[in-house]
């Protein structure tokens, strides 16, 4: 590391360098190579390079890769990239000159062995002007366009962690300044991550682990151990929890007073609050007390039969990668804020046939004794650690906003 910062003093500064990656998904290897670049280029474009078969949507990862790429400075520019093009040189035997175009058209700019400037404006993205068949658009690029007055340095330095670098930079005519090629100083793939997230999440950037954490969801009615065994896990995997914003609301009023008005207010608030949350996980797991289908539930339990009809329609929208349902067979504990131990049998019913409707699988949590039920929840949620990550659904994570705007729609 301290020759890399030695030859990175002695080196000029590139009057603009460029990175090209898929970031799938980003990880600190990556912004390890960003930043690296960022200090020896005067102005750096880093191409988020996307298709639209890959597992996680380009729209995140780019958008990853400028919340990642803020700190380091206006100069350094993240450009979304999304036309279809060869991954691999033995796909087209122009394979290195369609990269070099895309490369130039993305960054507004050839290098000065291809005439310099590539031009000024236009959408910063290589999705038009490259050889048939691969002009083709994937999915709509997010780049912002160009100011027209803003003048782009030709390109002289590709940074690369890749063998590809150097055969790329000589069909782009330019240097190849090489970045911790063989990852000894951030030991990480993209692949690694990949496939065992919770297993290298010391390299998974806060914005990437929303996408990346396995979230467990706690169901059952009052007073069966679900929220303690919630805290309880977090402390156990060293990690987050997100409480009922139900609960965090009726702290703040009388708690018999709930209105058919808060339902919609709750199942937001509670997303948002889960969202938050899963920035701030420090291991690859998270456990969550409570979602849309527990809010629809007890909103028809409390104003009979009534709930607001998008609610529901967000549990849809949502993905978890294990539910544990709690059955009643602890004591009642009344905590002022709680309904009654009838109300409670009631409520399991209610949740059990409701995950049953909708064909959700889930883990029964049961049995009268406390610590026991915490074993049964830790070996469920080390079975899921163990199998490998499989991406959610592209919008399983949409803001609560959009979330609760499609939903009214089809409610």
């Amino acid at each position: 590391m301290r020759a890399m910062e030695s030859m990175e003093r002695a080196e000029p500064l590139a009057r603009h360098g460029v990175i090209i990656g898929k970031f799938l998904p980003p990880h600190l290897g990556h912004f390890h190579l960003v930043a690296s670049a960022a200090r020896r280029a005067r102005r750096l474009t880093v191409l988020v390079c996307t298709l639209r078969s890959e597992c996680i949507p380009g729209r995140l990862r780019y958008a990853w890769m400028r919340e990642m790429c803020e700190a380091l400075g206006p100069h350094v520019h993240v450009v979304h990239s999304t036309s279809e093009v060869p991954q691999e040189p033995h796909e087209h035997p122009d394979f290195y000159a369609i990269w070099r175009d895309k490369i130039f058209l993305g960054a507004g700019a050839a290098s000065a062995a291809h005439g310099g400037q590539a031009g000024l404006s236009g959408p910063r993205t290589a999705d038009t002007a490259l050889h048939a068949p691969y002009a083709a658009a994937g999915e709509p690029s997010q780049s912002p366009p160009l100011r027209s007055d803003e003048p782009v340095p030709p390109i002289d330095a590709l940074f690369s962690s890749e063998e590809y670098g150097w055969p790329l930079s000589r069909a782009l005519g330019c240097e190849h300044r090489p970045v911790d090629v063989g990852r000894i100083g951030v030991p990480v793939s993209a692949t690694k991550i990949r496939t065992q997230p919770a297993k290298h999440w010391a390299f998974v950037p806060v914005p990437v682990r929303p996408w990346l954490v396995k979230r467990v969801l706690l169901y059952g009615p009052e007073s069966t151990g679900k929220t303690t065994a919630a805290q309880l896990l977090a402390r156990h995997y060293g990690t987050v929890w997100a409480p009922e914003w139900a609960r965090l609301l009726l702290e703040t009023r009388d708690p018999q007073v709930v209105r058919i008005d808060d339902i919609p207010v709750i199942a937001r608030e509670h997303l948002k609050l889960e969202d938050a949350l899963a920035r701030e996980a420090t291991a690859g797991v998270m456990f969550v007390d409570s979602d849309p289908i527990t809010t629809s539930i007890y909103a028809r339990h409390y104003f009979d039969g009534h709930c607001p009809p998008h609610i529901p329609l967000l549990g849809d929208l949502r993905h978890y990668h294990a539910r544990l349902l709690f059955t009643p067979e602890v004591p009642w504990i009344q905590d002022g804020q709680r309904d009654s131990p009838e109300g409670r049998d009631r409520l399991y019913v209610k949740f059990r046939e409701e995950l049953d409707r909708r064909g959700l699988a889930y883990t029964l949590i049961s049995g009268p004794d406390y610590e026991d039920r915490i074993r049964q929840c830790v070996a469920a949620v080390d079975a899921v650690l163990r199998q490998p990550w499989t991406p959610p659904p592209p919008d399983a994570f949409i803001t609560a906003d959009e979330a609760m705007m499609r939903c009214a729609g089809e409610g």
